[in-house]
């Protein structure tokens, strides 16, 4: 891959060339592991199905929290970064990494909505693929934007704020 080299990303994770061919064959596999893992850290640790109401709108704001907070790290930029500029020369890469970040959080977040709603959590009218879709654009705003363009190193200041801030102004009907 052009501009994406083994050397390059050793240097960026401190290890050395040897110790990333010892754990991964090639260089997507590498970059799909290292997706997958920062995914993960997103919904670590949510109750799946939240029993009452102030727990879901809890869960759902912990949720875009946690994303921040991932998304403030140096490391996650870079990467994204990195993903940006690989993904016009190898879209199948961009369409990997897109299912595995936005999409994997797309899915979860929409599964959220909808059992917020089967639950009558939230009352107010709801789409839950749009509204996922508008909560994900909200939280990321054009801090993140502004981090990938290497104007901040840290987009999101107070990601717990930001992310119940956004739950609130979308679902204001509903949250508590």
């Amino acid at each position: 891959m052009d501009g994406l080299t083994t050397d390059r990303l050793a240097r960026h994770a401190q290890v050395s060339k040897s110790s990333l061919y010892k754990h991964f064959p090639d260089l997507s596999s590498l970059l799909e592991a290292v997706i997958a893992g920062e995914a993960e850290r997103i919904s670590h640790g949510l109750p799946q199905e939240p029993a009452h109401t102030s727990a879901f709108w809890e869960a759902l704001k912990t949720y875009g929290a946690n994303l921040l907070a991932l998304l403030n790290r140096p490391d996650v930029i870079r990467l994204d970064q990195l993903m940006h500029e690989q993904a016009h020369r190898h879209p199948q890469l961009g369409a990997r990494f897109f299912a595995a970040t936005y999409g994997r959080s797309l899915r979860e977040l929409e599964a959220l909505l909808r059992y917020g709603v089967a639950r009558g959590f939230i009352r107010q009218p709801v789409d839950p693929q749009r509204d996922a879709e508008m909560l994900l654009s909200l939280w990321e705003g054009f801090a993140f934007g502004r981090a990938r363009l290497g104007m901040t190193d840290q987009p999101f200041p107070d990601p717990v704020g930001w992310a119940a801030a956004c739950v609130d102004r979308l679902f204001p009907a509903d949250v508590w």
